[in-house]
This record gives C-alpha cells, sequence and structure tokens, in this order.
C-alpha cells in the first residue's frame, strides 16, 4: 500500500493529529432513567463488581455478539481497567483481570421484541 500525500486541508490534520493521540483508556458518559439503574446496580451487586465495570462488560459482550466476533473476548479485554468491587470506595485495590472472572460474558441469543427488530 503506498502512503497517502499529506493533506493541507486544517480539519483532516487535526484528524489525524488527534488519531495519533488517542489515549488508551477512554472515559464516556452515561445517563440511566431510575430502572436501568436500579437493574444494573443489582446485576452488578451479584456478580461483585461495580455498576461502571459490569456496563463495560455487558456492552463489549452484546457487541462482541453483534459483531459474530466472541473469539476476540480475551484480545479486546487484555487492557481491561481496573475496577472496584461492588460497594468498596474506589482505588481500593483494584482488580485488574484482563476479562476473566465475575460470571460468563457470553451472549447465547436475543429474542425478539417488536416486530421490527
Amino acid at each position: 500500500m503506498m502512503p497517502r500525500k499529506p493533506s493541507t486541508d486544517w480539519r483532516e490534520l487535526i484528524m489525524d493529529a488527534v488519531q495519533d493521540t488517542v489515549p488508551k483508556i477512554i472515559t464516556t458518559g452515561l445517563r440511566l432513567d431510575q430502572p436501568s439503574n436500579t437493574l444494573i446496580r443489582r446485576a452488578a451487586k451479584k456478580r461483585g463488581m461495580s455498576p461502571a465495570a459490569f456496563i463495560r462488560r455487558a456492552a463489549v459482550a452484546v457487541a462482541l455478539h453483534d459483531l459474530d466476533e466472541e473469539g476476540r473476548w480475551g484480545e479486546v479485554n487484555r487492557d481491561e481497567p481496573g475496577f472496584t468491587a461492588f460497594g468498596r470506595n474506589m482505588g481500593q485495590a483494584p482488580f485488574r483481570p484482563a476479562g476473566h472472572g465475575f460470571g460468563k460474558w457470553r451472549i447465547t441469543g436475543m429474542e425478539k421484541r417488536y416486530a421490527d427488530d
């Protein structure tokens, strides 16, 4: 593959610069309604992990399922951010399990909920 000619468009130059400096760990926001928050907190507690770690793993499991790439779980979670056990203060002995433990994270099937699914 031949290298591409450097752009002179300032927007492309900025995008190229940003791509070169993307951090290893990215923080994102998530807004939940009360029923969803309650459900997620209960499930996280049952697995003994923080709600944020539960949400991250659940989202990754669904994404891998949707892309038919479940075999990449270990690769994708190799640098999984550390997380605390449910109910512990942040920063206290974080787990760094690289995708291991805390139950099964394989999506085995999803049934239709609506006619247009």
